[in-house]
């Protein structure tokens, strides 16, 4: 995962995986991922970025990304990314 800032947007992209069923990316304040999180998931396949906007201008964010495969109904979810820091 990759990601880019500009203005208070935050731009991710990463590797697209043709075995996923989609992708869920997470983004938070807090480094232990405990408080003011914000969850997105990405359900069209093929898709290898996401805009985040809204963030203020001169805090410290943390993103993670997972993939996940939905089978039979019920979705399998890998690990968690390790966690990047942007500061915004």
């Amino acid at each position: 995962m990759k990601p880019t800032h500009i203005k208070g947007q935050l731009t991710l992209k990463w590797k697209v995986d043709p075995e996923v069923s989609g992708y869920e990316i997470q983004y938070s304040t807090d480094k232990e991922f405990k408080k003011n999180v914000v969850n997105k998931e990405i359900t069209k396949v093929g898709t290898n970025s996401k805009i985040c906007p809204g963030l203020k201008a001169g805090k410290v964010y943390y993103i993670r990304i997972r993939t996940y495969k939905t089978v039979f109904g019920k979705d399998y979810h890998s690990e968690w990314s390790r966690s990047k820091r942007v500061v915004m």
